[in-house]
């Protein structure tokens, strides 16, 4: 059996955050200007095409971003387990230390979310020692899905930004959230076991959750491997097309965005 690897598009392990410090602005109101997301220095753009702009973000322990905005709407997959602090308050922007110290947004390895664009905000990372690590995907197309949650609903609220958690985590399986202009599927599949690929129509793009390492084994004359290390992201690999074989002794995590 032959084995062809894909080209890689991007193919990032760990995106360390820029030293520079980027100063936001202040408009007519006295209010301070929110930076893009891409000029953020905790962010970088890993590629970007006529669907998406891919950005990795890295916040080290007892980080705080400046005052930014992404220009459209996003999914985050997040790589590191963290109890972020964020605050969508212009005014943290003065003393963030202590305005955006309060309620915590609790981000999980693995676990990808859908957020709307043109929200400003500023995130801390208030832990001592891990940095919390993710890569977000700009959607260019913008959602037109209605937002008809109660505010006191979690259960809705949950369903209709993130992928439904498995129950079963010591298992192959695969969740999905499934909205107007994205389908989100995270994955897993356990050593020496398959996962069969449902791809078909949209663009799409993959994020390794987890170091990865799964063959193709539709195609036996010539099967496609796909290598990745954690955080590595990849625009449509062929060896999504068919089933996927996980031959490392590890868990392969992995997290697909198709774009409608």
């Amino acid at each position: 059996m032959k084995f062809k690897k894909p080209i890689l598009v991007a193919m990032v392990s760990v995106v360390f955050a820029c030293t520079a410090v980027a100063q936001n602005k202040t408009g007519a109101d006295g209010n301070p200007i929110p930076l893009d997301a891409a000029d953020e220095p905790h962010h970088s753009v890993l590629f970007e095409n006529e669907y998406v702009r891919v950005l990795s973000f890295d916040l080290g322990p007892q980080k705080t971003t400046s005052l930014h905005a992404h220009r459209d709407d996003f999914v985050r997959v997040a790589l590191t387990d963290a109890d972020l602090q964020i605050s969508q308050d212009a005014n943290a922007y003065s003393h963030p230390q202590t305005n955006i110290s309060g309620g915590v947004t609790p981000e999980l390895r693995g676990v990808a979310r859908f957020l709307y664009g043109k929200r400003q905000l500023m995130a801390h990372n208030p832990e001592t020692v891990i940095s919390y690590r993710s890569v977000e995907i700009e959607i260019k197309k913008a959602s037109q899905q209605t937002y008809n949650c109660s505010p006191y609903d979690a259960n809705c609220l949950l369903d209709f930004s993130t992928v439904p958690l498995a129950l079963e985590r010591d298992k192959t399986y695969a969740k999905t959230l499934d909205r107007d202009t994205v389908r989100v599927t995270e994955v897993q599949v356990l050593p020496k076991e398959e996962w069969k690929s449902h791809l078909r129509s949209y663009p799409y793009l993959v994020v390794a959750v987890s170091d990865v390492d799964l063959i193709d084994t539709s195609n036996t004359d010539e099967a496609l491997e796909f290598q990745a290390p954690s955080g590595g992201v990849q625009w449509a690999p062929k060896s999504f097309m068919g089933s996927l074989k996980n031959v490392s002794d590890k868990a392969a995590r992995f997290v697909i965005v198709e774009l409608k």
